[in-house]
This record gives structure tokens, C-alpha cells and sequence, in this order.
């Protein structure tokens, strides 16, 4: 190139340059922008495994609550108010000795000594047998009336009375005696027998019937307290006179009742 060619470019070019220099232009840059490196995402932290529960530790661990129907809520609240009791007399003797008072004849009253043995099929069912001794109990009420009203009382002699016994139970209950709780059954008791009186040589022994009612009250396994008002009926001759009269006694009969055997088992269905 020649010379002066070569100075005309350098005077083209040269301002070119400054103007680039001044204003920063560095040109276009083809080159790829380096990737920008995704910041790593942190790990999420596992909790560290539970270690095994060892066999007695697993063995005392509560088991969980199992949620309960209607049923079983009602029946877990149920309250048992029906209770087996606490004196039983099935399949036991009961030997009861006792004494009583007639009650319904104000001149010829009459007392004495008694005693019944009874067998219980149930415990609320017996049979048994019964003996009572009168004797009667004189008082003024008889001599005022025959001095003052010259009345004339003729009375009947009962001595000995022999009878069988029907006694049903169909009360039972609990009293609390002197802070403690003692049992007791209401009974019924009813049969027939025979009377031996002051007339039984020529007429032989007098049909009788009796029906009552009674309240034990249990003591001990063995023994229990017998109250009863029994009225009887039977037929004499008052006096000896030749027309036979019925007659009635009223009596209050105290016993206690002693229970063979002394002990007693309960037997669960």
C-alpha cells in the first residue's frame, strides 16, 4: 500500500477508536453465559429411629383402650341390685325350742313349754313337727267374776298339743342392729294336729288347725331369733258338759332356732 493510501485510512479510523474508547463500547459477546450452579436443597432431618421396646418393657406397656358399644356401657354401669343372701336354710335342720302365752283369754290364760324340729327342702319352704305343754295360769279376774257377777266360767284343759308344721318363707331382708347388719325372713306357718285334754280319756285326742305368721331374725350362721303369733282351733267339752264347744287360742310363741348343720355353702349356677 502506498503511503499517502495508508494515511487517509489511519485519519478515517482514528476517530472511530476515540469515540469507541469514550463511551465503553466493548463490543458484542458472543460467549455463553456459565450456568449458575442451583443452590442445594437441605436435606430434610429424619428423626433417628426408636429403638426396639425390650420384651418385659413391651410385656408392661398399657394395651389400648378399646371404645365400648351401647351395650357394654350399660351394662358396665348396671348396678346389681338384687344381692345373693347372707343366711341359707335349704337342705338344714332347724331345732328350735321355745316358750309361749296364749293372749285371747283374759280368765283362763295358759303358758308353757315348746319345742319344733323342721327339715327345709328350699329356702324358703319346711316341713317340720311341733310340741307344746299347757298349763294354766290362775288369776283374780276369774274369782272376781265368779264373787261379783256370780258368773259361771266353765273352762277347757288343754295339756299337750301335737301338730305338723307347713312353714313358707317369702320375705327376706337386712336391719342393722348395733352397727352391724343382721338378716331376717318373714314366714308363714299353718298345719293341723291333735290336742290331749281333761277330756281326752272319754272322748280321745281333739282335731286341731293352727295358722300363723313369724319373723327370724339371724344371729349367727346357727342360730337365729323365731317370734310367731299362731292361732289354733280345736273342739272340747268345757267343764265336762256334754255339748262340745270350738274353742280358740291365740298364742306368742319366742324361740331360737339352732340350724343343723352349723355351717352353710353357697352353690354358684
Amino acid at each position: 500500500m502506498r503511503l499517502p493510501q495508508l494515511l487517509a485510512a489511519l485519519l478515517v479510523l482514528w476517530p472511530i477508536g476515540a469515540f469507541a474508547q469514550g463511551t465503553d463500547f466493548k463490543g458484542l459477546d458472543l460467549t455463553e453465559d456459565p450456568k449458575k450452579e442451583e443452590p442445594k436443597k437441605e436435606e430434610e432431618a429424619l428423626p433417628p429411629p426408636e429403638p426396639e421396646p425390650e420384651p418385659a418393657a413391651a410385656a408392661a406397656a398399657p394395651k389400648p383402650e378399646q371404645k365400648l358399644d351401647e351395650v357394654q356401657i350399660a351394662n358396665e354401669d348396671r348396678v346389681k341390685s338384687v344381692q345373693r343372701k347372707a343366711f341359707l336354710k335349704t337342705f338344714r335342720f332347724e331345732i328350735t325350742p321355745m316358750g309361749f302365752v296364749t293372749i285371747n283369754d283374759a280368765f283362763y290364760p295358759k303358758s308353757g313349754p315348746g319345742a319344733r324340729l323342721a327339715f327345709y327342702f328350699s329356702d324358703s319352704l319346711g316341713l317340720g313337727v311341733r310340741y307344746n305343754q299347757y298349763n294354766i295360769l290362775y288369776n283374780d279376774n276369774a274369782r272376781l267374776a265368779k264373787r261379783e257377777l256370780q258368773s259361771k266360767l266353765p273352762y277347757t284343759h288343754p295339756k299337750h298339743g301335737f301338730s305338723v308344721d307347713l312353714l313358707w318363707s317369702p320375705v327376706y331382708g337386712k336391719i342393722s342392729v348395733a352397727n352391724s347388719i343382721n338378716t331376717f325372713d318373714l314366714y308363714v306357718v299353718g298345719g293341723a294336729g291333735a290336742f290331749l285334754t281333761q277330756t281326752t280319756d272319754a272322748d280321745g285326742p281333739q282335731f286341731s288347725a293352727h295358722v300363723g305368721i313369724g319373723e327370724k331374725f339371724h344371729v349367727l350362721d346357727w342360730l337365729a331369733l323365731d317370734l310367731s303369733l299362731v292361732d289354733t282351733l280345736y273342739s272340747d267339752r268345757p267343764g265336762g258338759e256334754n255339748k262340745s264347744v270350738l274353742q280358740n287360742l291365740v298364742s306368742l310363741n319366742l324361740g331360737l332356732s339352732i340350724y343343723l348343720p352349723l355351717g352353710f355353702d353357697y352353690k354358684e349356677p
